[in-house]
């Protein structure tokens, strides 16, 4: 494995070396601030069934460079993390993609949570993009779809 990644030194890193327990993921939490972002109280509360998405969607974000909380914020807006729900306008998933934008963003099964997420990320960098940053307009036009 050393050989195909390429690292040059024979020195193992400290975290092989020592004896040391894992990281454990931040967001995991289920002791909040009361004065926490609303988004952290809402996900220190998830149910054991539905925080398996946490992590789908902490990986995805930082593909796209969007901020996970936002992305967290949308999904429980957009289907409270329930990924079967389809809106009246046909709407699918998670991050409740319409035909054309899952088309357009390559979730060709917009009820496949990773293509959802992908997509549904994909589809807030641009408008982010086409924002020039504004997160306002970005989630409102999301939103509108």
């Amino acid at each position: 494995m050393l050989e195909t990644i390429q690292i040059k030194t024979a020195d193992a890193p400290s975290c092989v070396i020592e004896d040391a327990a894992p990281e454990k993921s931040l967001m995991l939490r289920t002791a909040v601030a009361e004065n926490a972002p609303e988004i952290d109280q809402y996900i220190a509360n998830l149910p054991k069934n539905k925080r398996w998405v946490l992590t789908l969607v902490n990986t995805i974000s930082k593909w796209y460079k969007v901020d996970e909380k936002l992305v967290l914020s949308i999904i429980s807006v957009e289907s409270n993390f329930v990924n079967a729900t389809k809106s009246h306008k046909e709407a699918r998933g998670l991050m409740q993609l319409t035909h054309e934008t899952a088309e357009r963003f390559n979730a060709k099964n917009a009820f496949d949570v990773s293509q959802n997420i992908k997509g549904g990320v994909a589809y807030l960098r641009w408008l982010l993009a086409y924002f020039k940053g504004d997160v306002t307009l970005a989630v409102a036009a999301y939103n509108a779809g």
